[in-house]
């Protein structure tokens, strides 16, 4: 009887297990569990919620196939759908017209039987069908007169057309041609005597009426004077580039995308494939090009475009006449050093009207790294090229 009575006391406390219910030994680890640095691990992705420009920019770039600068610079209100409609209704234009006028060149070249390039000027208008024909009568004309001029004296081709045009005479020609000769023979008998030098050193040698013993000497000279004057070229620019070319290298070890602006307010985004003291390169949806320098006014991290575009302030006079930059650097705005000390409040007006207000993070001679004051975690770099004005 008591066995029984068990039996009944289990079954009452009995619960069904539910249709997902898994059993784990003791060996086995269930998933709360699992060390998150084996390599089987896998975390669940955080979802995100895009704000409304992320999104309108994600819209334009799926409907329209646009570059996500572009897209950005229509969500803030920069630029609107219409005029970015109307540039590139304006390219596919004169795309066709590019179409349409060699079209014509390869159909009008082949019924006169003219080549591509002369084609090309008389539908142009440089000059008509009749200067052309007599253009082409004069020159076989003269093409006839030079084959008989080889015939006769036994010179080159080129030296006869000189001749006819009345550049040169035959007896200049053979003077200058038995001098050639002459220099020709002493360079060999250099290069005879002295293997280890080069057909070129032996002619300058020659030219110049020195020994070789002279010329290998100033060699040395030479090189000594190079060699000293590159280590202090290196010593004193190399400080100079050193903080950008830093950045440069974490941006390209990280693939961190970048906004270039560039001037005639237009921007290109990217990553960084390389990068030299005069250009950089970049690498996006339409491959690698390489953009100078001096055509940049600044640049940023993708993702600090937004707070940039609301954090710049546009100064309507500069914006109708703009400030291209000077190739040379001492014609350039000469921006104080007090103001280019680090943890400085400085504003920075750019050729184009664009103004940025913020502090110095780092400067150097040809670059200034600035942490604006609407939004400190966003950075702009900008190239003191572009620069007109600068206060605090």
């Amino acid at each position: 009887m008591t066995e029984k009575k068990y039996i009944a006391d289990n079954n009452r406390d009995f619960k069904p297990k539910p249709s997902n219910f898994r059993s784990y030994s003791r060996n086995d680890k269930s998933p709360r569990d699992k060390n998150p640095r084996d390599r089987n691990y896998q975390r669940k992705p955080v979802r995100r919620f895009l704000s409304e420009k992320e999104r309108k920019v994600k819209k334009f770039v799926q409907q329209y196939g646009m570059d996500e600068s572009v897209a950005l610079e229509i969500a803030c209100g920069i630029i609107s759908l219409d005029d970015w409609f109307k540039r590139e209704k304006e390219k596919e234009q004169k795309l066709n017209l590019h179409k349409n006028f060699e079209k014509d060149v390869k159909s009008f070249s082949s019924q006169a039987v003219f080549s591509i390039p002369c084609s090309m000027k008389v539908l142009e208008g440089t000059f008509g069908l009749g200067e052309y024909r007599t253009q082409k009568y004069n020159r076989l004309e003269r093409e006839k007169k030079a084959h008989q001029l080889v015939k006769e004296n036994e010179i080159p081709i080129y030296a006869a057309r000189l001749i006819i045009d009345g550049k040169t005479t035959l007896e200049e020609h053979r003077a200058t041609n038995s001098e050639k000769q002459d220099r020709k023979k002493k360079a060999e008998e250099l290069k005879g005597k002295y293997q280890d030098l080069a057909i070129e050193t032996c002619y300058q040698i020659v030219d110049r009426s020195i020994t070789v013993e002279t010329y290998l000497k100033e060699r040395e000279n030479n090189k000594k004077k190079r060699g000293s004057w590159y280590q202090t070229y290196l010593e004193d620019n190399i400080e100079d580039n050193r903080l950008l070319n830093q950045y440069f290298a974490k941006l390209r070890k990280l693939k961190v995308p970048v906004i270039l602006y560039l001037y005639g307010k237009e921007s290109v985004s990217g990553t960084i494939s390389s990068y030299n003291p005069y250009e950089i390169v970049l690498k996006n949806r339409q491959g690698k090009k390489n953009y100078p320098k001096l055509k940049i006014k600044y640049f940023c991290r993708l993702n600090y475009a937004e707070n940039v575009y609301n954090s710049v302030n546009l100064e309507d006079t500069i914006r109708e006449k703009p400030f291209q930059p000077d190739p040379d650097p001492q014609k350039r705005y000469n921006i104080p050093e007090e103001l280019l000390k680090e943890k400085e409040t400085v504003t920075f007006t750019l050729g184009e009207g664009e103004e940025f207000s913020g502090t110095v993070q780092w400067s150097s001679k040809y670059d200034i790294k600035l942490s604006l004051n609407r939004t400190p975690k966003a950075t702009v770099m900008i190239f003191r090229h572009a620069i007109v004005q600068a206060k605090k």
